[in-house]
């Protein structure tokens, strides 16, 4: 017998959204349909080995079958990608522009996707990328999103292409925005530029619509003759909540429903932790609820770590009380969102992310449990789930790093050729003496690369002499990395000293050689569920069950 899930995941029509207008195909007939089906949801991102900010540019469409097979074979129903803005529409002016090359690798994944029984969810403006050609990159353009109007109009106009290539697509399950691709980092990082006059004039706009300058006074603690007195507050000045305050209304007004005009059905992963506010001489927590019951969304996205709401001193805890965390998120979520779906878009039951080493982590004995325990929960609150990743990667600096775009982003010095394409499995082939050389600026790609620190430099690819053939990298501090690479192919890699900004070359001795990719890492992200070999990780058969569990209580 069909679960409701899956009868209803079989209609493949047109819904209309509760904002009018058509949605995505993938939405089916009723709200509670909705809901079923994305309660029913059994995820993992979809990153093909490579770091997320490489995807689009390192995508090796060789592998997708293969990976597309084992995601299926581990119980998940669905992938989800995310639709980089700045690979997708690297120009924003005078007239945005698309780069055709992604859009097709997007059409080619959902194809797979569906040839495989897997739905897709899309994650719309994924920011991050270290293509060399982007107009504002990274945090720099979702800043000007927030300033600048003509970026404002550009986002949308992504955002309307994308449903535009996808909308249509009967396998499109689930598409959502995320609160952390639209953080204005100009506002809310370390040290911000308070000063930005796109930033102040919106604020300041803001403010004037709802505060007497008097008001304003009294929170900031000052008298101010006019509005031109009132800045951008300091992070630890108390009317900086003002500023929280600002960003929750713009993620939703200048955004968030403008978007879903254009992508109707559009969801938003919310923001489920709280910012530290400083007033009195004590902290105060200030939450973002209002997102979350804001955007009159079919489906809520949120996020699950085990750190949330715990001591995050260091900590190892056992599985009882994490469980409790979640089962207590996703009720407090519910009853917020009413009756919207819900999903667990980033189901962190193990992070090792840098920079966050006092999170409250899982005891070792305590993951295997842990993900029993989640199916009950999960399946209770009718949420679907999906992994951060289920392959390790590595968090690498360089751009088209295997070479599928050609030499985008490199220059070449002497005989260097691509061979192959986007889909099809390429490599660069370097003459003796040839070289190819790339430069790097690691401030806005990529933290830690400080003069001093090590990391590491891998080289995978074969000689195309009868026997080995060296390879040899310069432009990092110190003597140049020599390795050998065998004609039968191998990859190789070496402990590497990094800089801040530098001139990665890659060269060839005196034997032909062929390079499939290159690496330049300080950091690997671990799943748990496999190794970057494909080696299954200690929780990949506690993933299976719990997929397995949750399809039984779906058909209930």
């Amino acid at each position: 017998m069909r679960s409701r899930a899956a009868r209803y995941a079989l209609i493949a029509v047109a819904a209309i959204a509760a904002v009018g207008g058509a949605a995505f195909a993938g939405w089916t007939h009723t709200r509670e349909a909705r809901i079923d089906a994305v309660a029913s949801l059994r995820a993992t991102h979809y990153w093909a080995g490579v770091y997320p900010k490489n995807f689009w540019d390192g995508l090796d469409a060789a592998r997708v079958d293969r990976d597309f097979e084992r995601i299926r074979g581990d119980g998940f129903n669905a992938i989800v990608l995310a639709v980089s803005w700045t690979d997708f529409q690297p120009r924003l002016t005078p007239a945005p522009a698309y780069d055709e090359r992604a859009f097709a690798s997007l059409a080619l994944l959902m194809a797979k996707a569906r040839a495989h029984g897997l739905r897709v969810a899309l994650r719309v403006g994924f920011p991050w990328s270290f293509r060399p050609d982007a107009e504002l990159p990274n945090a720099e353009r979702i800043d000007a999103a927030f300033a600048d109007p003509r970026v404002r109009a550009a986002w949308l106009a992504f955002v309307d292409e994308v449903c535009r290539r996808a909308c249509a697509d009967a396998n499109l399950a689930l598409a959502f925005l995320s609160w952390e691709d639209l953080t204005p980092f100009n506002l809310l990082g370390a040290e911000p530029n308070r000063a930005h006059p796109g930033f102040r004039r919106e604020f300041v706009g803001f403010l004037r619509e709802r505060h007497t300058l008097d008001a304003i006074g009294d929170r900031y603690g000052r008298r101010f003759a006019t509005w031109d007195d009132v800045g951008v507050p300091a992070r630890r000045e108390a009317a900086f909540a003002l500023a929280l305050d600002w960003w929750d209304h713009a993620l939703i007004e200048d955004f968030v429903r403008p978007a879903r005009k254009r992508f109707p059905g559009l969801a938003l992963e919310v923001r489920i932790d709280q910012d530290p506010v400083w007033r009195d001489g004590a902290v105060h927590w200030n939450g973002h609820h209002k997102t979350i019951a804001g955007t009159g969304a079919d489906a809520t996205i949120v996020y699950f770590h085990t750190a949330w709401g715990m001591k995050n001193e260091g900590d190892r805890v056992a599985a009882p009380p994490v469980l409790a965390a979640l089962d207590r998120l996703l009720g407090d979520t519910r009853k917020q969102a009413k009756r919207s779906a819900l999903f667990v878009d980033q189901f962190n039951f193990f992070d090792n992310t840098p920079g966050f080493a006092r999170n409250t982590r899982l005891a070792e004995s305590a993951f295997d449990p842990m993900l029993a325990g989640s199916a009950a929960i999960l399946a209770r609150h009718r949420a679907g789930y999906a992994l951060w990743t289920d392959t390790d990667y590595v968090a690498s600096i360089l751009y088209n790093a295997r070479f599928r775009r050609g030499l985008d982003g490199w220059t070449a010095i002497g005989a260097a050729t691509p061979v192959g394409g986007d889909d099809t499995a390429s490599s660069l082939r370097l003459a003796p003496g040839a070289a190819v050389a790339q430069r790097v600026v690691a401030a806005g790609r990529e933290d830690g690369f400080a003069l001093g620190e090590r990391g590491t430099v891998c080289v995978e690819g074969r000689s195309l002499a009868a026997g080995d053939a060296p390879v040899r990298v310069t432009g990092l501090p110190g003597a140049a990395i020599e390795m050998a690479l065998p004609a039968s192919g191998a990859r190789r890699c070496a402990e590497a000293p990094l800089a801040p900004e530098f001139t990665f070359t890659l060269a060839a001795g005196n034997a032909p050689i062929a390079i499939a990719g290159v690496e330049l890492y300080r950091h690997t992200q671990r799943s748990r569920v496999y190794t970057i070999d494909g080696t299954p990780g200690p929780q990949r058969d506690a993933i299976r069950a719990l997929n397995r569990e949750l399809a039984r209580l779906a058909e209930k």
